[in-house]
């Protein structure tokens, strides 16, 4: 997984955020660490910068060289972030979920219509969860959606650090 770095007052401004924007982009920079790329509304490509860059909403630009606050997991993201340890859990199974869901999509070359049809919900929420803007799809939405596809999730418990 690779790291996040913060700067100080990046954090700092982060935190003043309402509670549901930072679990939003927590889940975004968790899926990046993930090596996962985003799109539309999250991301847009910057071509003109070179290939494969893209620029997401709230860049920060650190203009002198300061220590960051480093981030290697979803807890420690969540830290930074002012979010509960919960939410770091959430995060991370969430990020897992929308990813098996993606698998599964490309894996069975499904449309977005088709497993709308399947999950008994609409396109819209299908094309959301393929571009990783889950911010308004439920956990048992995606649940729905996986289990539609014929993949059943299991729950493992360990002990948190």
């Amino acid at each position: 997984m690779k790291v996040a770095r913060f700067h100080p007052a990046a954090r700092d401004a982060l935190r003043t955020f309402p509670v549901n924007v930072r679990r939003a982009f927590g889940k975004a920079i968790y899926d990046l660490q993930l090596g996962h790329l985003l799109s539309m509304p999250l991301s847009r490509a910057m071509p003109a910068v070179g290939s494969g860059v893209a620029e997401s909403q709230g860049d920060v630009v650190m203009k002198k060289r300061t220590k960051g606050v480093v981030a290697r997991t979803a807890g420690e993201l969540a830290e930074i972030l002012g979010l509960e340890r919960a939410d770091g859990i959430e995060i991370a199974v969430r990020s897992a979920l929308n990813t098996k869901i993606i698998e599964v999509i490309a894996k069975r070359k499904l449309t977005h219509v088709q497993v709308a049809h399947l999950a008994g919900t609409s396109r819209t929420r299908v094309t959301a969860i393929v571009n990783r803007n889950t911010k308004d799809i439920s956990t048992y939405l995606m649940l729905r959606v996986l289990g539609a596809l014929g993949v059943s999730a299991k729950v493992t418990f360990g002990r948190a650090a």
